[in-house]
């Protein structure tokens, strides 16, 4: 009996190493793998109840375009007549109005503003007088000598100038672009709104500080035709910050 027994676990020790080994790792070709997937959807498919068709084969379409075409088929839409009629568009007499943009002086006649003042009152600065010094017509303008800046093809610059002096003991910081004022000129017919430039003493676009008791000199610029700017005699300056409009008086 014991005999037969270490027989026995000789044969269970010699199965269970010869069952130990390492096994070899078989890399499967892409048609094996495509074999394996259909076989195993086939399969599945049998016991889903929800799937009518079953397994079925797929073919890869070559040709979208021409399959598309032939299955679905395209419905002739007819068109009434009656939803192609347009409706006719009454034509209106007001005027629009076109606004400047700074360098393409217009034609306009508007309607004055009902209040005036002097660029000093307007602005309501304490302690900040400014002074009309004179208006001229230029090619181009230069700042020191040393920086020039022309207008557009066939206008000129009408220069209006101003001396700000700071009538105070202490320095007045002014910053124009941070009000949202802006300045227009008419003259010989036409009006145009302040170009902004980037000169420093471009009144239109001024930020900077007024040291006490010191006097600056600072321009507005405006694009017209030269024809416009003949005569200057009734030239007209507005200043307009929001909707309220002054008539600066020089």
């Amino acid at each position: 009996m014991k005999k037969k027994k270490l027989i026995f676990y000789v044969l269970c020790l010699t199965i269970t190493f010869l069952c130990t080994g390492c096994a070899k790792v078989y890399e499967l070709s892409e048609e094996e793998e495509n074999t394996i997937a259909v076989y195993c959807a086939k399969t599945v498919s049998k016991f889903n109840s929800t799937k009518q068709q079953g397994y079925v084969n797929l073919i890869e379409d070559t040709d979208s375009s021409d399959t598309t075409s032939e299955e679905t088929p395209v419905e002739e839409v007819t068109e009434d007549p009656s939803a192609t009629e347009e409706t006719p568009v009454e034509e209106t007499t007001e005027p629009v109005s076109e606004e400047t943009d700074g360098t393409d002086p217009t034609v306009t006649e508007e309607a004055e503003p009902t209040n005036s003042a002097s660029l000093t009152d307007a602005f309501g600065i304490v302690g900040l007088n400014f002074a009309f010094k004179n208006s001229v017509e230029m090619s181009y303008y230069s700042m020191g000598g040393y920086y020039d800046i022309t207008p557009q093809s066939g206008n000129d610059f009408l220069v209006i100038t101003f001396d700000v002096t700071n009538t105070t003991d202490s320095d007045i910081v002014v910053d124009i672009p941070s009000t949202g004022i802006k300045f227009k000129a008419s003259a010989g017919g036409a009006s145009n709104t302040a170009d902004n430039t980037i000169l420093l003493n471009d009144l239109s676009v001024f930020s900077g500080t007024v040291e006490a008791g010191t006097t600056e000199e600072l321009v507005l610029l405006f694009q017209f035709k030269p024809e416009n700017l003949s005569d200057l005699s009734s030239l007209k300056l507005q200043m307009m910050q929001g909707d309220t409009t002054t008539n600066i008086e020089f």
